[in-house]
């Protein structure tokens, strides 16, 4: 989550930046207008990002203490 709330504040200027830390970004080139699809849109995104940064952590921490046995 603070990863995606770095680059919403932050905005870097390369968008491959943008794409390659927030890939749910994608959804946000549709450039919703109306104030309930920017909260739609801005919910799926940052809740995109919690589940594919939580699903790599929990990968991880499962590698990590299989290999640690």
């Amino acid at each position: 989550m603070a990863v995606a709330a770095v680059i919403a504040i932050v905005q870097p200027t390369n968008p491959a930046v943008i794409l390659l830390l927030w890939p749910t970004s994608i959804v946000g080139l549709a450039d919703p207008k109306g104030l309930l699809d920017q909260a739609i849109f801005g919910i799926f995104m940052f809740g995109g990002n919690f589940l594919l940064y939580g699903v790599l952590g929990a990968v991880a921490g499962i590698a990590a203490d299989r290999l640690h046995r």
